[in-house]
């Protein structure tokens, strides 16, 4: 009764697609779309039924892990961090949670443009994650893990720092780029976005090591 209390946004937000599968499994279409183009064309589909249950399922692994991360930690390191890391799991489910009903809406009208609110989703991810990444303290689980910031503390801080204040500012001018540039280069801009996100931090860790800890 008191993990319902205490995680009752967290089971509703997994419930809610798999009690809405139960009410209209009969009404599904035999082949299920999985992939759209920018245009809002599928570009895959499955033909299973079952891979409408690919995005709950994944919710629910993501659910059961945030329990199990504290019993594989073997210095108890992320026990410090389950507040934020509870809020972070939150959002990925909201936001999984989300993109099934929009897959679910967007099989029912093809004039919807899911492919382009798909690529939208992301850097609105990353806005909102940038916010708590400075709060994650070291541990082997969760945040930006390289071997300079699992070896300095110090260094762990500054990159979660940079890169919480990168992800926000670059996925604004990303979010701002989509309202104003042609949809023909929006696959170019998301390669180059996503580049900065990953290369920035492993580059930015190295860089204050060799700072902070010249020596070594």
């Amino acid at each position: 009764m008191n993990t319902l209390k205490k995680y009752w946004l967290q089971i509703t937000l997994l419930l809610l697609p798999f009690i809405y599968i139960a009410l209209n499994w009969a009404n599904l279409p035999s082949r299920i779309p999985m992939q759209w183009g920018l245009d809002g064309t599928v570009n895959k589909y499955s033909s299973s039924p079952y891979a409408i249950l690919a995005l709950p399922c994944i919710n629910v692994f993501m659910f059961g892990l945030y329990f199990l991360l504290p019993k594989l930690d073997p210095k108890q390191r992320i026990a410090d961090n389950m507040s934020t890391i509870k809020t972070i799991f939150t959002i990925s489910i909201g936001l999984l949670t989300l993109i099934f009903f929009l897959q679910i809406y967007a099989i029912s009208n093809p004039q919807f443009n899911m492919g382009l609110v798909g690529q939208m989703l992301l850097p609105i991810l990353f806005l909102v994650l940038g916010n708590y990444l400075g709060k994650i303290r070291p541990n082997y689980f969760v945040g930006i893990r390289t071997p300079w910031t699992l070896e300095h503390e110090d260094v762990w801080v500054k990159t979660h720092r940079f890169t919480g204040y990168l992800w926000m500012v670059i996925s604004i001018v990303v979010l701002l780029l989509f309202a104003f540039v042609p949809s023909s280069i929006f696959e170019t801009i998301m390669i180059i976005y996503l580049a900065i996100l990953i290369i920035s931090p492993f580059v930015y860790s190295y860089m204050q090591s060799k700072k902070l800890h010249p020596s070594k």
